[in-house]
């Protein structure tokens, strides 16, 4: 049969007729989708197709679309949003991740929302099956999206993906160096003011301990204090730099200058 734009079958319709030409001794019935020129024919190029069964069939050029793929009609459900996203629920991000989202057995459209639930009355993207949303959308936080979705019959199905925190401020430290002076061969353990960071929380330190009043180490401790071996006379630095949970990083501070006698 031919169709016409936003033609809609109704349950019931007949669609066609099961044969075996071409394909001698399988019944099957020859399905396609294409736009062509005025004759029908001329210029003809398949049109992408999805149903709401799920099955989604690209423009793959020509009218021969998708030849051996079998769809299987089932009743209407409610609609299923699936997320896909690198950020994951309950982690925290310095990075604007996207979290991208489809809808099996859609077709009625979608509404999206930041952590709130969208309206109920009408989609706000009528006749979408897909969509995303982006973690700097919102701005620094820790957020839910929420998506409703409508089936072709109207059925609604809300979902939600998260919470997932953004945060892109590095961490605070606030310190005065201090001066201490010990006595060659004495252990101690040293103690800075801890860091402070409002959204993913601090999750550690960098810290160098040596002679080199700029230097810089890959050493990690999680608390604000370490105990630090005998030190060689002379004056040792005492340097931090504060990490957060979102992978920020704050700059490196001279907290203290130790000179051992």
């Amino acid at each position: 049969m031919t169709t016409a734009r936003d033609y809609a079958f109704a349950a019931g319709d007949v669609l066609g007729y099961a044969g075996d030409r071409g394909s001698p001794g399988i019944p099957h019935l020859h399905f396609m989708a294409y736009t062509a020129g005025a004759n029908g024919w001329s210029s003809r190029q398949s049109v992408p197709l999805k149903f709401a069964e799920g099955y989604d069939l690209p423009e793959i050029g020509g009218c021969n679309q998708h030849g051996g793929k079998v769809l299987t009609a089932m009743s209407l459900q409610d609609p299923a949003v699936t997320f896909t996203s690198a950020a994951l629920p309950s982690g925290w991000y310095n990075v604007d991740h996207q979290i991208d989202f489809s809808v099996a057995w859609g077709g009625g459209g979608l509404s999206q929302a930041w952590n709130a639930e969208p309206p109920a009355d009408q989609p706000m993207f009528p006749g979408a099956y897909d969509g995303y949303a982006r973690l700097a959308d919102m701005g620094e936080g820790w957020h839910t999206l929420y998506v409703r979705a409508w089936g072709p019959d109207g059925r609604q199905t809300l979902a939600s993906y998260g919470p997932v925190g953004y945060d892109i401020s590095p961490p605070v430290l606030v310190a005065m160096p201090q001066t201490l002076t010990l006595a060659r061969e004495q252990a101690i353990t040293l103690v800075w003011p801890a860091a402070s960071d409002l959204l993913s929380g601090v999750a550690g330190y960098r810290l160098y301990l040596g002679p080199d009043p700029a230097g810089e180490s890959e050493w990690f401790v999680t608390e604000p204090s370490v105990t630090a071996p005998p030190l060689a006379p002379g004056t040792c630095w005492l340097r931090v730099k504060p990490l957060d949970n979102a992978g920020n990083v704050g700059v490196w501070q001279t907290v203290m200058a130790i000179v051992v006698e």
